[in-house]
C-alpha cells in the first residue's frame, strides 16, 4: 500500500520535492506537468499514492482503546494466555495474578497491580498483546482475516497523497501548497536525527491527525494560521 516512508520534515531540496519528505514525488503528480514516479501516469490519470511514517514509539488509536481493553482483560500479562469464558483472578496456565485494567478516555488507560494504580502506556500494552498466540486469538475471534490484538496499537500511520490532503486556512482563505493535518505530525529533521518526543505529546499529535471532530482539531484548523498552528502545537502539548 505504501510507496514511500516519510523520514524528514523538509519539503524541498534545491527547489525540488525532497525525497523522503511530505512532498516526495512518489506520492503522485502535484502539477499538470510530468509523470508520477510511482505509476508513471499523468496528472489526470494518477489519483495519488499513500506513504507511511513510523512513529518513534507505539501510541493508542483513539478509536480502538475499547478493543484494546477487551483483549488486555482477556489475556495474561505474564504468558499471553487468553481466557474466553468467565475470567478468574489467576491465569489458569501460569497461575499468576491478573492485574486490573481500566480505560480513562480514548488515549489514557490504567493498570492496577498489587494495589498500585498507574498509567499504562501504549508500548507496555503492545508488549502484553504481542504475547497472545494466533491460536488463542482464533478461540475468541473465529474470523480468519489475519487480525492480531497487537495491531490495535499504532506503530505506523498512513500519509495520504498530496492531492487529497486538506489545505489549511489563513484569515478565512484556503492556502494552497501546505497540508493542515499532515504538517501537524511531528517529523524528524532527517533520518540521521531521530525524533525524541514525550509519550503524551506524541499521543496528542496523533489524536489531532486522526480525529477531525475534536475541539483541538477545530481550534487549529479554524482559528490559527499555518505558522501559528505549527508553533502553538508544541506549546499546547
Amino acid at each position: 500500500m505504501s510507496v514511500c516512508e516519510v523520514v524528514t520534515d523538509e519539503l524541498y531540496e534545491n527547489n525540488c520535492p525532497k525525497v523522503g519528505g511530505l512532498r516526495d514525488p512518489r506520492f503522485g503528480v502535484s502539477s499538470r506537468r510530468g509523470l508520477c514516479k510511482s505509476c508513471g501516469m499523468t496528472w489526470s490519470k494518477c489519483s495519488g499514492h499513500f506513504g507511511h511514517y513510523e512513529l518513534p514509539h507505539p501510541v493508542y488509536h483513539i478509536g480502538w482503546t475499547v478493543e484494546v481493553l477487551y483483549w488486555l482483560r482477556k489475556s495474561c500479562v505474564n504468558c499471553g494466555h487468553v481466557q474466553c469464558g468467565k475470567l478468574a483472578k489467576k491465569c489458569p496456565k501460569c497461575s499468576k495474578q491478573r492485574p486490573k485494567f481500566t480505560r480513562v478516555n480514548s488515549t489514557l488507560m490504567k493498570i492496577q497491580d498489587e494495589a498500585v494504580s498507574r498509567e499504562l502506556f501504549a508500548d507496555e500494552a503492545y508488549k502484553y498483546l504481542e504475547q497472545i498466540s494466533k491460536e488463542d486469538v482464533l478461540k475468541c475471534r473465529p474470523k480468519k482475516d489475519g487480525f492480531h490484538p497487537s495491531h490495535l496499537i499504532l506503530k505506523v500511520i498512513p500519509i495520504p497523497p498530496n492531492c487529497v490532503r486538506p489545505s489549511p486556512t489563513m484569515d478565512g482563505d484556503e492556502v494552497r501548497g501546505e497540508d493542515g493535518g499532515v504538517r501537524r505530525v511531528p517529523l524528524p529533521t532527517s533520518r540521521a536525527a531521530p525524533l525524541t518526543l514525550p509519550t503524551h505529546s506524541l499521543t496528542h499529535f496523533t489524536r489531532l491527525y486522526l480525529d477531525t471532530c475534536s475541539p483541538s482539531h477545530l481550534f487549529f484548523t479554524q482559528h490559527l494560521c499555518i505558522v501559528d498552528r505549527l508553533f502553538s502545537t508544541f506549546v499546547y502539548c
